[in-house]
């Protein structure tokens, strides 16, 4: 008996490790690195943006990309209870204004479960 409730204890803690992994490696500050047939549209939609939005956080001037170039993506975020656009910027080293902007919201109130675009600063 104590050997299972071991092996389950183990196995908890060996799962806990590797979500958590999975979720950092999803977000080192919000890099894509284009690969052989990425375009921007494939991009925007993997990252619930539009290629119009990735052009203006990466200052391109036209769709053309080369492999290996490195991309800003934004961060989807599920808002939190308690969460304010102020915490969010800090949290996420962005700015008010800019996570307004991408999400066009006019007002600075927040909903638990709203889904959130963040844009880090450059």
């Amino acid at each position: 008996m104590k050997k299972c409730i071991f092996l389950l204890f183990s196995l908890s803690l060996i799962w806990q490790f590797n979500w958590t992994s999975v979720q950092a490696e999803n977000t080192p500050r919000n890099i894509y690195e284009v690969k052989q047939g990425d375009t921007l549209t494939l991009i925007a939609k993997k990252y619930g943006s539009t290629a119009g939005d990735l052009k203006q956080y990466n200052g391109l001037q036209s769709d053309r990309l080369l492999i290996g170039q490195k991309l800003r993506v934004p961060i989807m975020y599920k808002v939190a209870p308690g969460d304010t656009l102020w915490k969010l910027a800090g949290k996420f080293d962005s700015a008010v204004a800019t996570i307004k902007a991408a999400n066009a919201l006019s007002a600075d109130g927040l909903n638990a479960g709203q889904k959130l675009k963040i844009v880090l600063r450059n």
